[in-house]
């Protein structure tokens, strides 16, 4: 055991370094929380159909039904909302579904 005269000038260095690491310890866990409640928020991470460049229709040839992320009837994996079968994307991918 330490003399009283030690575990006297210890006290406030330990107090101060737990204090620390609760509030780093809390500070990360709510910083945790708070993405994890913004990727959920988000559409599941999706992206917006604006950034997508969607188009419910195209005369390119390709369409959402034959890309790799389509699910029927109207959804897709990887861009948020409603999509068309007939409709395209710059994330348009035919290999990936093979």
């Amino acid at each position: 055991m330490q003399p009283k005269a030690c575990q006297k000038k210890n006290a406030p260095a330990l107090s101060s370094r737990r204090s620390f690491l609760t509030r780093t310890i809390a500070s990360s866990l709510a910083g945790f929380v708070l993405a994890l409640c913004g990727a959920n928020s988000r559409a599941q991470g999706k992206a917006t159909k604006e950034l997508a460049q969607y188009k419910e229709t195209t005369d390119q040839g390709v369409y959402c039904k034959a890309c790799a992320y389509f699910q029927p009837p109207k959804s897709c994996k990887i861009v948020e909302g409603d999509v068309s079968p007939t409709g395209w994307c710059s994330l348009w991918d035919f290999e990936a579904r093979f």
